[in-house]
């Protein structure tokens, strides 16, 4: 999957400008850049958060529901430390909107839930520019980053509907299972405190001029949320019931970035 991006990024470059020889960004007054665009985070691994959500009796549901690429926007500062750009330094804000809607039927019943949060992150790190290619002044660039993940506004809520010929004492059983949670109308909410997390990125991406001074930086990576300040007592890190999981395990997703940035 790298190398299509790749190819892609490049082809674009070589369409919009003129073979040229190497050309020096240094020579631009500023050693920073500034980037903002689109960013993605995929859930991976064996984490519930990221499959369909259901109803299980011994634990009320299980899944996030969270089951494609949630978006979001990156905004980046980078400072260049030599001449060649080999080194630089990104200093970053993120966020990220999580937002799901389930529809599951059991019996007469049918279930609607939904489940949302955001993510904001505050990074930084080290990139490092290992290829560089004539056409658009390009770099392929690999970095690691330390990401402070703060998650807030953290919300479930599960609706029941009576379908076909079942009855409202259908819902009398889960109204009396969820009984703390029950705001009426057949319908029942969770929240879960705000928290904080510390975790890692590991970054491969490409960047090339598109004009001068402006660039397109694209990446794709491996990010773990919660490397930090896990905390069992709250269960998994994504799911709202505390009780759903009994310890919070290590949560991955992949990250994709597309930025366009400005050279000052």
């Amino acid at each position: 999957m790298k190398y299509v991006f790749i190819l892609i990024i490049l082809s674009f470059i070589s369409n919009n400008m003129s073979a040229q020889d190497f050309r020096q960004i240094y020579k631009y007054k500023s050693d920073y850049a500034f980037a903002v665009g689109i960013s993605t985070l995929q859930l991976v691994g064996d984490n519930p958060a990221g499959e369909y959500i259901k109803y299980l009796p011994e634990i009320k549901s299980f899944g996030g529901g969270f089951v494609n690429a949630e978006s979001g926007i990156d905004l980046r500062v980078t400072r260049y430390l030599d001449d060649e750009d080999v080194h630089r330094i990104p200093l970053g804000f993120s966020i990220y909107f999580f937002d799901s809607q389930t529809k599951s039927f059991l019996s007469s019943l049918l279930f609607t839930d939904t489940h949302s949060f955001n993510i904001s992150n505050v990074y930084t790190g080290w990139h490092y520019s290992m290829a560089r290619f004539p056409l658009g002044n390009a770099h392929l660039w690999a970095g690691i980053e330390l990401h402070a993940s703060y998650l807030s506004g953290r919300t479930y809520s599960r609706k029941l509907t009576v379908r076909g010929d079942g009855t409202q004492k259908d819902i009398d059983g889960f109204v009396k299972a969820w009984e703390e949670s029950y705001v009426g109308n057949n319908t029942f909410e969770l929240t879960k405190e705000n928290t904080l997390r510390l975790g890692t990125l590991f970054r491969l991406g490409i960047d090339g001029e598109i004009q001068e001074r402006w660039m397109i930086n694209m990446s794709g990576g491996l990010q773990l949320l919660n490397l930090f300040l896990r905390d069992d007592s709250t269960g998994n890190l994504l799911l709202t019931r505390k009780n759903a999981i009994i310890n919070e395990t290590y949560a991955w997703a992949f990250n994709f970035s597309l930025l366009i940035q400005y050279r000052l």
